[in-house]
Parts: C-alpha cells; sequence; structure tokens
C-alpha cells in the first residue's frame, strides 16, 4: 500500500461519532464482522461508550474519552466502525484503545481497512494521545496487512507510538 492509495481511499468515507439512534443500525455489521453477539449485548456495550447527543454537561479534564466512530459511504450507509477510549499512561502519557474494529465482507472493503487505519494517527492527535493500541480478533486476521503498511506493529494486540 502506498500512502497516495491510503489518502484515495480515505476520501471516499466520512468518520463520524456513532449516536445513540444509531446503534441498533449498527448492530448488522456488528453481527457480520465480530464474534456472536446479541442485540442486547451490542446495545448494552455501545449504549455504555455511547454519550448522549442533547447532554450539556462540559467536558471534565482527565475524565475518561470514549465513544465509537462509524465509517460512513456517501448517502450515510454506515460501512465500517471502531470502539474506542482514552486512558492516562503512566509511561507515555495518554494512550488511544481501539477495539471492537467492524469491518464487512463487502466488495470496497479493502477500501475500508485502509481508511479506517489512516484515520487512527489523526484521531489521537486530536485526542492527544502518544500511543494507540490496536485489539484485533482473530476473525480480523485480515485487517492486519493494512495496519502493518500504516507502521503498526503486528500480532493481535498492536501499538503505535507516536
Amino acid at each position: 500500500m502506498t500512502k497516495l492509495s491510503i489518502v484515495k481511499d480515505r476520501s471516499l468515507y466520512k468518520f463520524i461519532p456513532l449516536s445513540r439512534e444509531r446503534i441498533d443500525m449498527a448492530y448488522a455489521l456488528v453481527r457480520e464482522s465480530s464474534s456472536p453477539i446479541s442485540l442486547n449485548q451490542w446495545r448494552a456495550y455501545a449504549q455504555s461508550l455511547v454519550s448522549d447527543a442533547d447532554s450539556n454537561a462540559p467536558h471534565v479534564e482527565g475524565a475518561e474519552q470514549r465513544g465509537i466512530i462509524v465509517t460512513e459511504a456517501p448517502a450515510d450507509y454506515i460501512r465500517g466502525l471502531v470502539a474506542y477510549h482514552v486512558c492516562a499512561d503512566l509511561t507515555v502519557g495518554k494512550r488511544l484503545i481501539l477495539d471492537c474494529i467492524a469491518v464487512p465482507d463487502a466488495f470496497d472493503r479493502r477500501a475500508i481497512a485502509n481508511a479506517l487505519s489512516a484515520e487512527f494517527d489523526r484521531f489521537a492527535k486530536e485526542m492527544d494521545c502518544q500511543a494507540i493500541v490496536i485489539t484485533v480478533e482473530k476473525y480480523h486476521a485480515w485487517l492486519s496487512p493494512y495496519f502493518l503498511a500504516n507502521g503498526y506493529g503486528n500480532a493481535e494486540i498492536q501499538v503505535r507510538f507516536l
């Protein structure tokens, strides 16, 4: 993979936070892309990570940041997602932890994987993180070449220091 192809692939998609209203819509993608989980399991997990859009509460410095980012194709179709949380790390400051990565078995999964992988660094910088940890299930072993092409390590837990 060249950086040019990643930029080209990335331009096809936009990245937005998953809203509570779209949790059920994302379930089909998660069910297809991960170990078997029920709709109720997904709802409980997603609701614990997704903030209320109507919340006017100010962000508290040092509070844990977390959520789910979806990859949308034109016409607002959810084509991929990743759950994240930011935590303090004694050695590096802040660490962005990515898990529950969902990319469908679709004709454009290569472009979606490239777009997500290219987005991780930008997102980490936005969150002021100095390291990224990616947890990959065995089901998603096919994603490893895309992460490796973007400078991440290998194995099931991949770390990249920025």
